[in-house]
């Protein structure tokens, strides 16, 4: 008994190591990270690379599942109809079993007897043996259902080579809005970095305030444009998830950097033929007219004679009596045993046309199915010139893109050293600023619109297939320092994406440096301290140096003041002598009259202020004195 049970446990141990070494590894990651505001927080982030969207897609898309169950049933079919090649065996009875009762009366004029009976139970049981030896529908009919396995197994690639191409684009477009994200992280951090020292040096009265809001307002350009990245990293995330066919409790997401995902050696040509063998789309068209040949044979097959040879075992048996005159012998009994055999036809010799206009049909529905094979070649060879000239485009446009980010980066570096000299202002800072974020995201767009693009072309042209880069980093080639002038001929693979994201990743980790930004804030701090302090001392000596100044130009003036008084008072003393000469003589001409003759002599005049001179009298007009006149 210890024998048996030592036995059961060795075979159940090997049962429990042979099922987990079948287990196949895990295709994601669990427990990613990621600092997106508009991911809910219940659901966790599963991490996915490149390489296993196809599989995840085999695993988890419900798509895919319904086309594999549609392969099924269509193969299922396949078989049944097979099987209309064998015979039939039929078993059947009319009776299992029957009890007949019955009272017969007849007429006595024709008749010696005139009542009968029945009283009966019977059971009775046949056997149907069919085989159809000439069918001429069967041919045609299994031929039609190995078309549609063959349709629904094109289907079932179409639908996951469509689906991985989709998954590969949402996961372009994952990785895109990610790299944006880094490189707006940056901006962001440089933006407060920037107005920071902007606020510092308008304390020590080095910098005006309008150079603070500038960098206030690109500080808010960046946080918008990092706000709008992040939303739409939450909307790849969510299609990516629900294409990949995830539950609802999990998110997917990617920590791969931008790269270029090989290259396309293969000419148009090429591409085109192997487009047109392999392509899913033109095979489903061409078992579209394949099955139109079919159904056309099926058809004709209506009106021609069917074969088959049939064998009836039948079996009965009878307890009682049929028919008889009273009185019923209950016991009496019967057993009959019959067996036939027979060759059996069936021709349809008219059916009012009906093969002939299904026929028409058929024929229509292959000529509707050839217009459309070539109607979809034409499309295709389009479809793959354009893919073409896009993915030339994005070559070229990589390199462009890629040379105006370095370029770009060298200006902000010496913006950045003008800008500490006080050679400029923070104005250049900002937009050199700017024109690096759009030069990086420009650059990112290319790349993935290049592999997007790739993909494509290695979705339409079948079998044919994408050179990878060789990833080897001593053979990169210089591009920065290429004749942007002439027509550049170089290979995507030659720049260098490690340098190209390690700028993002080291400028992402801010609290990791923290530390060392605190000390040079520190130091620019204390910098700005002493230069402050350099200012207000020269402050308070230009401060004294204008007091002296005005203390002298005040004595200079209260002393000219002096000089223009005295002058004044001596022009006022010769004006007032020469007033009381003048009156003095207008005196004198007035006391030469009597004061009866002044009052007669003036007793007429109508102004209000006069003066006699020389027996003339003048009086004043609100400017002069006239001589006036009776």
């Amino acid at each position: 008994m210890k024998f048996f049970i030592f036995i059961k446990l060795i075979i159940l141990s090997c049962f429990f190591i042979n099922v987990r070494s079948e287990q196949k590894p895990t295709l994601i990651k669990p427990n990613a990270i990621n600092g997106n505001p508009y991911l809910s927080k219940s659901k966790e982030l599963e991490e996915i690379s490149f390489e296993n969207l196809r599989d995840i897609l085999v695993r988890n898309n419900q798509e895919y599942s319904a086309a594999l169950q549609r392969l099924n049933q269509a193969t299922y079919d396949l078989k049944a109809t097979l099987k209309l090649r064998y015979p039939t065996i039929d078993l059947q009875s009319n009776g299992l079993p029957s009890y007949l009762v019955g009272d017969e009366y007849r007429n006595p004029e024709f008749n010696s007897s005139t009542d009968f009976e029945t009283n009966q139970l019977e059971a009775s049981l046949s056997t149907v043996i069919k085989w159809d030896i000439i069918d001429p529908e069967r041919k045609p009919e299994i031929a039609i259902k190995r078309l549609n396995v063959d349709k629904a197994k094109n289907a079932l690639k179409t639908i996951i080579e469509d689906l991985t191409l989709r998954a590969q684009s949402q996961y372009y477009q994952l990785q895109t809005v990610r790299a944006k994200i880094n490189t707006s992280k940056i901006m962001v951090n440089s933006s407060k970095k920037s107005l920071e020292a902007t606020i510092a040096k308008n304390k020590a009265l080095l910098a005006p305030r309008l150079e603070v809001f500038e960098a206030e307002t690109q500080l808010l350009r960046d946080k918008v444009l990092l706000n709008n990245f992040y939303r739409d990293e939450a909307e790849s995330i969510r299609k990516l998830s629900n294409t990949l066919g995830l539950s609802d409790n999990f998110l997917a997401i990617t920590n791969d950097q931008i790269s270029i995902k090989g290259l396309w050696n293969n000419s148009l040509e090429n591409t085109k033929k192997n487009a047109i063998l392999y392509n899913q789309k033109l095979k489903e068209l061409n078992l579209e007219i394949r099955l139109a040949d079919k159904r056309i044979k099926k058809s004709n097959a209506l009106i021609k004679p069917k074969f088959s040879i049939i064998n009836t075992l039948s079996g009965s048996y009878k307890l009682g009596q049929e028919e008889v005159s009273p009185p019923i012998q209950n016991n009496d009994y019967r057993k009959n045993m019959n067996n036939t055999i027979a060759l059996t036809s069936e021709w349809r010799i008219f059916d009012a046309g009906r093969s002939k206009e299904l026929k028409q049909k058929n024929i229509s529905r292959k000529k509707e199915f050839k217009a459309k094979y070539n109607k979809e070649n034409n499309r295709i060879k389009e479809r793959l010139e354009n893919s073409f000239t896009q993915l030339v485009s994005a070559k070229k446009n990589i390199l462009n893109s890629y040379i105006q980010v370095i370029k770009q980066k060298e200006i902000l570096d010496i913006s950045d050293k003008r800008f500490k000299a006080g050679v400029t202002n923070q104005r250049e800072i900002i937009n050199n600023q700017r024109d690096l974020l759009f030069a990086r995201n420009s650059f990112i767009d290319a790349v993935s619109f290049y592999n997007n693009n790739l993909f494509s072309l290695k979705r339409l042209s079948g079998d044919l297939e994408i050179t990878p880069c060789s990833n080897n980093i001593d053979q990169l080639r210089d591009v920065s320092n290429l004749d942007i002038v002439s027509d550049i001929q170089y290979d995507p693979c030659d720049i260098d994406f490690q340098e190209f994201n390690k700028f993002e990743m080291s400028s992402i980790n801010y609290e990791e440096n923290k530390l060392e930004e605190s000390e040079a804030k520190a130091e620019v701090e204390e910098e700005l301290e002493e230069v402050k302090a350099e200012v207000e001392e020269e402050l308070e000596e230009a401060k004294a140096e204008v007091e002296e100044e005005l203390e002298e130009a005040k004595a200079e003036v209260e002393e000219e003041l002096e000089e223009v008084k005295a002058e004044v008072e001596e022009e006022l003393e010769e004006v007032k002598a020469e007033d009381e000469a003048e009156f003095k003589k207008d005196n004198q001409d007035l006391n030469i009259y009597s004061e009866e003759q002044i009052k007669q002599i003036t007793s007429g005049i109508n102004c209000k202020n006069f003066i006699i001179e020389q027996n003339k009298i003048y009086c004043w007009d609100g400017k002069k004195f006239n001589l006036y006149k009776k």
